[in-house]
């Protein structure tokens, strides 16, 4: 259950809570759908990460080669808020790298077993 809590926080935060900072960080609902927009392509460039081995590479490399340039195309420039979208992006890809990489499928499967089992 507290796993659920986690990733509602988190779709919360990239959804709601950024997109509102954007809403005055950039002046309107322009703001707000642009950081909106920023954050769906970050999430979807977050997949990459899944990838074992490489996926961490490929997410860095989507962000330098198509996130950056799309972000200066819809005219957001660099500020704290874009920092903190792209920074918690990598945060969040570099653990789901390691999960994928180093656990295997078999043990991921057994280490959300073992956790759903003790917080029920």
């Amino acid at each position: 259950m507290e796993l659920n809590r986690c990733y509602f926080a988190l779709y919360l935060l990239f959804f709601v809570g950024f997109p509102t900072l954007g809403y005055f960080v950039y002046g309107g609902l322009i703001g707000f759908f642009a950081i909106m927009a920023l954050s769906i392509i970050c999430l979807i460039a977050l997949l990459l990460s899944l990838i074992p081995y490489i996926g961490i590479f490929l997410q860095v490399w989507v962000i330098i080669s198509y996130i950056l340039p799309f972000m200066e195309n819809m005219g957001i420039y660099s500020t704290a808020l874009t920092t903190c979208i792209i920074g918690l992006t990598l945060i969040a890809g570099l653990i789901m790298w390691v999960v994928s990489s180093e656990m295997g499928e078999g043990k991921v499967n057994n280490f959300i077993a073992y956790h759903k089992r003790g917080i029920n």
